[in-house]
């Protein structure tokens, strides 16, 4: 119990690793949560992985978090033949890690009140992180004034919310945004934008309440300070552009999404060329094209990419139907879409962060 107060990501219930571990298995473990945290999910598994063969007690551990690392990779044949391994050795399962393979298995069948009914009852028994999964369930389950309740059961200021900021960040603003709050969903955005200023992943909640309200000035400026922020893997200035653009065209702003997504292609254009050439890079821009509206733009970018990036054919060739334009669609038939699994996760349209059963309180 001592090892939940002096590490910040050890779980302050036994009942996640069901046997106590030694010690050199439970820094493996450890280096596995942080890895997770860190989205680096393969790194996560090969720390699982040690952990279960220098203390053979943790297997239940390291079957039941690989299978939820490979939920979150969105590789569901792995999730399921890792879960299946797990639920043989159902006698060296706790009830937390049996919680783990019930809410991974109604992840699988799509039951999302399953999924609601599993993170309700963690949460009351465990809190801490916990409420943050009540929460996500509450969004994915379209009740946003639930996950608002659970949010504010969840002290803001404990040591748990300030490491996950960005999950809680997102979790409340969507709902406010949800229940039409922008007002509320504004505040709540600034307050963490206050707390983490130079962190470009705080900016999309701010940016999405002021497009709900049509707020061009207040975006504008959002996108300028993007450009002066570490651009982040997997987020930079022109997934703010995109998810911004997007939000303005769903709230009826159509001409100003345009202009602010014509102003990301120009940004994407102006890339360096190492990074302009990669896959990721290639996906956003074609994104872009798609949410302005431009086929003409799609089309000279398709040309140029199919026989470049294999997978990112694909991609394009379901935007092309998103566009009604059979000339984009039937080029792009020859590729066969069960290619689509080969993509990197980072291309795919999945989770907005890991949906998760999390370890325990850290109250």
């Amino acid at each position: 119990m001592l090892a939940s107060i002096v590490e910040p990501v050890m779980p302050a219930s036994l009942d996640m690793f069901g046997q106590p571990p030694t010690y050199e298995a439970y820094k493996e473990i450890m280096e596995g949560q942080q890895s997770f945290y860190l989205w680096d999910f393969q790194k996560a598994i090969q720390h699982y992985s040690r952990a279960a063969e220098i203390d053979p007690s943790q297997k239940a551990l390291a079957l039941t978090r690989t299978a939820i690392v490979y939920l979150n990779i969105g590789d569901y044949g792995k999730t399921y033949e890792f879960a299946k391994e797990a639920e043989k050795i159902q006698d060296m399962l706790s009830p937390f890690q049996k919680s783990y393979l019930e809410w991974a298995n109604a992840e699988l069948k799509g039951d999302l009140n399953a999924q609601l009914r599993i993170a309700r009852q963690n949460a009351d028994t465990r809190g801490g992180s916990f409420y943050n999964q009540w929460a996500w369930e509450c969004i994915f389950s379209n009740r946003p004034q639930e996950a608002v309740y659970a949010f504010k059961k969840h002290h803001p200021e404990s040591l748990w919310a300030k490491m996950t900021y960005e999950w809680w960040d997102d979790i409340i603003t969507r709902a406010y945004h949800m229940l039409g709050k922008h007002k509320n969903e504004l505040k709540q955005a600034r307050r963490y934008r206050k707390q983490y200023p130079d962190d470009i992943r705080a900016l999309p909640t701010e940016a999405r309440a002021l497009a709900a309200m049509g707020k061009m000035d207040e975006i504008n400026k959002l996108v300028d300070e993007s450009f002066t922020l570490k651009q982040e893997p997997g987020y930079k200035s022109g997934n703010v552009i995109l998810d911004t653009g997007r939000e303005l065209k769903t709230h009826g702003f159509r001409n100003e999404s345009i202009q602010l997504l014509e102003r990301g292609i120009r940004w994407l254009n102006e890339r360096p060329k190492g990074e302009s050439t990669t896959a990721p890079h290639r996906f956003e821009l074609a994104h872009h094209s798609i949410m302005s509206g431009d086929g003409r733009k799609l089309r000279v970018f398709l040309n140029r990419s199919l026989k470049r990036i294999r997978p990112i054919s694909i991609t394009l060739g379901i935007s092309g139907l998103l566009l009604h334009d059979p000339g984009i669609g039937t080029k792009c038939k020859k590729y066969p879409l069960n290619s689509w699994s080969s993509m990197s996760p980072s291309l795919k349209v999945g989770r907005v962060g890991p949906r998760i059963i999390e370890p325990a309180s850290r109250r």
